[in-house]
This record gives structure tokens, sequence and C-alpha cells, in this order.
């Protein structure tokens, strides 16, 4: 999809990502991830961060939340929210298939891989982002053999 699509769904993006479904997937999601306190967490495809306040909680002030979206109006929609920027958080605009980070300890992808063309690759991208022992989980709308 296009990134002028993203532009324009941000208005709308929180309502949806935040229905009660939603919510408890994306927070099984978290659980799967199990960041710890101090970890470095990437989240590719941030969106306006709605997983950033529970990946906040769990890596505490000595971690680091990265939301990296490639969409601009996300992201600004992601800082307007209080609870989702601040100290340890920072955003920066990115392709995920690309991401500009190295050496995290865990990264994030919820409703993105199924976006790209190749997700097998891209989440491979996303493996050589971490530390050794570092963590991928995904959640998606449907199912992905390949990656």
């Amino acid at each position: 999809m296009s990134e002028n699509f993203y532009e324009r769904w941000a208005t709308v993006y929180d309502r949806v990502a935040g229905l009660p479904g939603l919510r408890s997937w994306r927070a099984s999601a978290v659980d799967a991830l199990d960041p710890s306190p101090g970890d470095t967490v990437v989240e590719m495809g941030s969106g306006t961060g709605a997983n950033v306040p529970e990946l906040r909680e769990r890596v505490g002030p000595a971690g680091r939340v990265v939301g990296l979206d490639v969409t601009a109006e996300m992201l600004r929609a992601a800082r307007r929210h209080p609870d989702r920027a601040g100290p340890g958080v920072e955003y920066l605009r990115a392709d995920a298939t690309r991401p500009p980070v190295r050496d995290v300890d865990a990264v994030l992808g919820t409703f993105v891989a199924g976006i790209f063309p190749d997700p097998a690759a891209a989440v491979d991208t996303w493996c050589d982002c971490l530390v050794p022992g570092g963590r991928v989980a995904l959640l998606n709308f449907q199912r992905s053999d390949a990656v």
C-alpha cells in the first residue's frame, strides 16, 4: 500500500488499534517478545505508537523504545500522545525493509510484515539488527508460512 494511504489512515488508526480484541492481541505480542528492563526494542511499522506504552513499561527507565515507520503523519500522531513520547522513546522515519538500527535486543512487528512484497526478507533483515540472543515477535492478520 502506498504511503499516501497511511497518511490518511493515521487520523483513525488509534480508534482501530484500541479495539478490545486488537488491544489484547497486541499485549500478547509484547508478552511473546518478553522485553526486559534495560532492553532496546524497535517496533517496525510502529504507526501511531499503540504498543509504545506497554513496551516502555517493560524496558523501564534504563531501556529504550524506538518506533520506526515510513509515514510521517503516523509518527506525528505518535509524538502527540503523552504516554507514547518522552524519555526513552524515539521515533524514526524509515523504511522497515531497510531499518537504520543495529545491536538491538528485540524487534516487534504488529500488522506490518504482511504488507511487504517479501515478508520473509523483511524479517530476515530485522534479525540482522539484533544482538546475539535477540528476539523478534510478529503479529499479523494472516498466517505467513514463509516467515
